[in-house]
């Protein structure tokens, strides 16, 4: 199974308890973390057989351009692979970005399930409530597994995502537009950091910020950060082995908040260089 690194970090365990190998597919920061078709097929060996993609990305904020994605799409269908699309974020996008599902391309419904969630949009992270599409075949065995790991989700739970299904959805324009005011705010005071330098995400509520400057290994900057700044930051080795060198930060946070913590980290990094 290949999957994106920097990742989320569920994704190689779930593959390995499936009984599959983990193959890292790098993800670089001069191409915006996008994962590349060509980077996709370099990796693809005979035993080759999913591919996981996630966009908009956690812990990147990158978002796939429609372009890659069809080209993926062409590997996919070339290679007769299945696809994992985690677009758990898709309302979560910037600065004129598209969220783009690699499932409408023709071919591709056949061989995609598509994981979705309320857990983002609709603020309901506690609620763990979300669903996933994918063909008849694959659906009927997801369910076979399913039944027996998880019970039902609460019917508390389903109602309510129900109504925010079913309802006004003027509440997740306001939050996203009040994500990308925190978004912009956060990357200008990182990149105003010395050490620090940070591209603007296009997705998701996170930020990447490139340490490499600081001169430790990201798990002593995080780690700083928070016995001395009392920050939490978060080292993406936790996401994958191509992640050293970054820190992911969370904007999900009232303004107020995210200014008093870039402040801390702000003199903690100045302190760092000393």
């Amino acid at each position: 199974m290949l999957v994106p690194d920097p990742g989320f970090l569920t994704y190689a365990p779930c593959a390995i308890l499936a009984g599959a190998k983990p193959v890292s597919v790098q993800l670089r920061e001069k191409e915006d973390f996008r994962m590349l078709p060509e980077e996709v097929e370099k990796r693809i060996t005979p035993k080759t057989k999913c591919l996981i993609l996630n966009s908009p990305a956690n812990p990147t904020g990158s978002v796939m351009l429609r372009k890659d994605l069809e080209a993926l799409a062409d590997v996919a269908l070339n290679h007769e692979l299945f696809v994992v699309s985690d677009e758990v974020y898709e309302k979560m996008v910037y600065d004129g970005s598209e969220h783009f599902s690699i499932a409408s391309i023709p071919g591709m419904g056949e061989r995609t399930v598509t994981v979705n969630s309320f857990s983002k949009a609709y603020a309901m992270a506690g609620w763990r409530v979300g669903y996933a599409v994918a063909p008849k075949l694959l659906m009927d065995n997801m369910a076979k597994i399913q039944q027996n790991m998880v019970a039902n989700a609460p019917a508390v739970a389903q109602k309510a995502a129900l109504a925010a299904l079913t309802g006004p959805q003027d509440c997740v324009r306001e939050m996203v537009s009040q994500y990308d005011s925190r978004r912009r705010y956060l990357v200008k005071r990182l990149n105003e950091i010395e050490g620090i330098s940070c591209r603007t995400p296009k997705g998701a509520f996170y930020v990447f910020a490139n340490i490499k400057l600081l001169r430790k290994s990201s798990k002593e900057v995080a780690e700083t950060f928070l016995t001395e700044g009392k920050v939490v930051t978060v080292p993406v080795t936790t996401f994958g082995k191509y992640g050293e060198g970054y820190l992911r930060l969370c904007y999900a946070t009232p303004m107020e908040k995210l200014e008093k913590g870039i402040d801390r980290i702000e003199k903690t990094a100045n302190k760092i260089l000393r």
